[in-house]
């Protein structure tokens, strides 16, 4: 449903735009106040679809939460930014006050929080003629219901007022406010509008968040609205459904794929046929025509050569067929959802690192299922939210192909590292504190990153953790660096942060080589000399890894053959074995085995187990063990440490990753 009411609105609210921006100027002013209406009227109309659909995603526990520390202050500034001129511009006096008692932060869903005071605060200003509105935050005493134990149980309960003195809510209406499509002056002859969704909304998220929403109001002399809420709530909390499961329709209960015909209307004309070699190629992959001639025409006009594909198999092709820059992808497609159609171009080497920007009609998900996409928009969207993508995506071309951020405090280190991997392929750029790391990571993407432990201001591991807490940094690869040594506990906390640690003497020597071989793997486009640096590459993890002996085991004769080949290429000396058994017994028979790389999927005895087994036995508790799995699911990394592997790698294997990763082990 979501997606038959803003798909076409989305259509109507964008062609509006661009007929009001009136590029031929042969708009008379009547007619560009005609499309001013129109726009209007379909963003009224955008709200209060939003708003249905809201209302019945809370009522059928649909909706999760994201509870996080949210600072008092930081909501005050939100609420002043955001209402204080619509205040002003009515004559209205609006005050905020913060009482001296409270904590530093609430621990809730920041955005159901926000939701909840704006309509609120909305409210109060707009049915407020004169005098003022006022915002209140403080410890509560009393005031909620004595019946809500989950309130009462609180350590701590937080009261969020909205007063006003405008004209009251008479008492035999007070109750009927809350609830869905009911206001106040519902009368024929009313003097506000408005679909009366946004109490019932906020009393809906109040009990979302375990708190309580409640008002007192006199008739002509105002209305307070109070948000009693627990300082701190039950972390990914869902509400439980109003409805029981059988009267609930099946697609309100969660989310899934929709498949839906393939369009009518004739596919969008594109430049495939005429995509030459310099050409900066966007490819879109959009089943609604009418959206998609619009994205193709701002590609023209930002220098792109468009591809338009109207189904996720066509975009799979398109993108491996076509070198392109950046990709728009729609969520609901015809054939294939398009979570599934990124999951595909990200696990694919050639199309992996290239920018997807998602609009669609589902709404934004948590920022944990982002899967590494650009951005997301929701449509309905305005041109100057498109706008903002393709200058994103600007941005992203112009960047060189690698960009590296080198953290480290002591100047003549610094520039040795800066030295070793300087070249025209490769932007460096250096920092020496822990503040200015995550000040530059957060102002542009880099694909890589080497650090020195000893960060001032804030020690590695904390500095990864803030890292990795971020959507947005969670992925990147970390080459991390110590002079000192680090026992397998420490270096199993770093990898459990997905860095590769270099530690012990000489480890400034050998950390160029390693940046170096992370970045070989980076795609993109390189200059000539890029290439042939890339070329001589290899021989630096011949010196490291030649003559090391590796014990490979893997139940798939396949499996063991193309990897044998790869290692073996790299001067390592394999000792294959088909099964946890055989493994053990080769450990046994055969000294001098330098590493594992063990398969977690056989039969008998699996991965973990053999790791467990290998671990158990005193010689053997520090010999590395890269475990190798296709599974790849959220939480195999932990699973394989806590099994015994030093360190973990997704099948298909990426070799050049593989290969560092080994450099790692063995250094």
């Amino acid at each position: 449903m979501s997606h038959e009411l803003r798909t076409p609105l989305n259509s109507l609210l964008l062609l509006a735009d661009q007929l009001n921006q009136n590029r031929g100027g042969n708009l008379t002013p009547q007619q560009t106040e005609m499309i001013e209406i129109i726009q209007g009227s379909g963003t009224d109309l955008l709200q209060l679809i939003n708003d249905i659909l809201d209302l019945s995603k809370i009522e059928a526990g649909s909706t999760t939460l994201e509870p996080e520390d949210l600072p008092f202050a930081r909501l005050a500034d939100h609420v002043d930014n955001t209402f204080r001129h619509l205040a002003e511009a009515k004559g209205l006096e609006f005050t905020l006050d913060l009482a001296p008692d409270l904590p530093a932060c609430v621990h809730a869903d920041e955005q159901r929080l926000q939701q909840v005071l704006k309509n609120l605060i909305a409210n109060g200003i707009k049915f407020t003629e004169r005098g003022s509105v006022t915002f209140k935050i403080g410890v509560a005493r009393s005031g909620w219901s004595r019946e809500h134990k989950l309130l009462n149980s609180a350590p701590t309960v937080i009261a969020f007022a909205v007063i006003d003195t405008g004209m009251g809510i008479p008492k035999d209406k007070q109750m009927l406010i809350f609830e869905a499509f009911q206001q106040a002056d519902a009368g024929t002859s009313r003097r506000y509008g408005g679909t009366g969704l946004g109490l019932a909304i906020s009393r809906e998220i109040a009990r979302l968040l375990d708190g309580e929403l409640r008002v007192e109001s006199e008739e002509g002399i105002g209305s307070t609205f109070t948000f009693y809420l627990p300082q701190q709530i039950p972390g990914g909390l869902r509400m439980k459904p109003r409805l029981s499961p059988e009267t609930v329709p099946t697609t309100l209960l969660g989310e899934r794929s929709i498949a839906r015909p393939a369009p009518t209307q004739a596919a969008t004309s594109d430049d495939r046929g005429a995509v030459g070699l310099q050409d900066e190629v966007l490819l879109i992959i959009e089943d609604d025509p009418t959206f998609a001639q619009v994205l193709r025409e701002m590609a023209h006009g930002h220098g792109f050569k468009a591809l338009v594909a109207t189904s996720g198999g066509e975009g799979i092709g398109l993108a491996q067929q076509f070198k392109a820059a950046a990709i728009i992808l729609d969520i609901i497609l015809p054939d294939i959802d398009g979570w599934s159609v990124a999951d595909r171009l990200k696990a694919h080497p050639e199309t992996r690192d290239t920018p997807i920007h998602i609009i669609s009609v589902r709404d934004r998900p948590a920022a944990a299922e982002m899967k590494g996409v650009a951005s997301y928009l929701t449509k309905p969207l305005d041109a100057a939210s498109l706008r903002q993508v393709f200058a994103q995506i600007k941005q992203e071309v112009a960047r060189p192909a690698r960009a590296l951020l080198i953290i480290e405090r002591d100047p003549a280190r610094r520039a040795a590292i800066l030295a070793e991997l300087k070249g025209e392929a490769v932007d460096l750029v250096s920092v020496a504190s822990a503040s200015e790391t995550l000040a530059e990571l957060r102002s542009r993407p880099y694909q890589g990153v080497v650090m020195d432990l000893d960060v001032p201001e804030m020690d590695g591991i904390a500095l990864l953790q803030d890292m990795r807490q971020d959507p947005a940094l969670a992925d990147i690869p970390v080459v991390a660096f110590t002079g000192r040594s680090l026992d397998r506990k420490e270096k199993n906390r770093f990898k459990r942060l997905g860095a590769m640690v270099i530690a012990g003497e000489g480890a400034l020597n050998r950390v160029a080589v390693h940046a170096k071989q992370f970045l070989q793997g980076l795609k993109g486009k390189k200059p000539e000399k890029a290439q042939q640096e890339q070329t001589e590459l290899p021989t630096v993890s011949n010196r490291l890894l030649a003559g090391k002996k590796a014990l490979l085991v893997d139940d798939d004769i396949r499996n063991l053959f193309a990897l044998t080949a790869v290692l073996e290429s790299n001067g390592i000396v394999v000792l294959p074995a088909e099964s946890g058994k055989d493994a053990i017994a080769r450990l046994h028979d055969t000294p001098g085995i330098d590493i594992v790389l063990m398969d977690i999927m056989m039969p008998h005895m699996d991965g973990y187990e053999t790791m467990r087994r290998i671990r158990s036995e005193p010689q053997f508790k520090d010999l590395p063990i890269i475990a190798l799995t296709a599974k790849a699911m959220k939480g195999d990394r932990e699973k394989c440490l806590e099994a015994g592997a030093s360190d973990y790698a997704s099948k298909p294997v990426d070799m050049e990753k593989l290969l560092v990763q080994l450099g790692v082990s063995l250094t």
